[in-house]
């Protein structure tokens, strides 16, 4: 059967230890909680969670998962998609200013084409709006200059290159991932699933009673991932 890459791409991003601990907490939770079956979970879900729990539990999915994450440390996109994000950060945040200045000196830009949302973690999305940003930003290259201290048009067009190099690398890995991780990261992938669905019946079946919601809510799994940022080598 050919392996799920959705699912890989989900179990590669999350911890293995939070994962196993959040997984195991959930089957606890399913066990004291049978009502959860009349929202819509199953028996059948329980023994799959098991088996997958069971299977990144075992030290080979600890062996593989370290070795993954040991690539992964050499490849650099969410460094380049930080470095990007902060970047367009710092020129919103003198946006206003800029405008103003090159309104006086004859150049008048909408601040609608720099765009106002939340600029998301998605590598095509940040690519897109770098490409897209990047003529009006040379326009204004001067404006910038006092408050960035670089040709923002410039440094916009490095940060694309970088992003699209990294892109390439990761892609490149994730493509080599041999076949015993993407199983591992596969079976991930179907636990954080089942975790979330869990979160919405019970959400669903314990309205009124926070307490009991909360206790279904992704806490260990966040932690660890915080744990694992705060511990993820830092780019050259």
């Amino acid at each position: 059967m050919a392996l799920d890459e959705v699912l890989i791409g989900k179990g590669k991003r999350e911890p293995l230890e939070g994962l196993k601990a959040q997984g195991r907490n959930h089957l606890q939770l399913i066990a004291e909680h049978p009502e959860l079956k009349d929202h819509g979970w199953t028996d059948d879900g329980t023994t799959s969670l098991g088996k997958d729990v069971d299977f990144i539990s075992t030290v080979e999915a600890a062996r593989s998962d370290a070795q993954d994450t040991a690539r992964a440390a050499t490849i650099s996109q969410e460094a380049a998609v930080d470095a990007a994000k902060d970047f367009v950060s710092s020129m919103r945040n003198v946006l206003p200013a800029v405008l103003r200045k090159a309104k006086q000196g004859g150049v008048v830009i909408e601040k609608e084409m720099f765009g106002s949302g939340r600029l998301s973690r998605s590598v095509p999305t940040i690519l897109s709006y770098l490409t897209t940003v990047q003529p009006t930003v040379q326009r204004l290259d001067a404006f910038f200059k006092p408050y960035l201290k670089v040709d923002a048009s410039l440094r916009v067009t490095e940060l694309r290159k970088q992003l699209e190099a990294a892109d390439a690398t990761q892609e490149s890995a994730r493509n080599a991932t041999p076949s015993q991780t993407a199983l591992i990261h596969e079976a991930k992938g179907r636990v954080l699933e089942a975790i979330e669905e869990l979160n919405g019946i019970a959400r669903n079946a314990f309205k009124g009673n926070a307490p009991l919601i909360a206790k279904f809510n992704k806490d260990l799994l966040l932690r660890a991932r915080r744990e694992r940022t705060k511990e993820a080598p830092k780019p050259a």
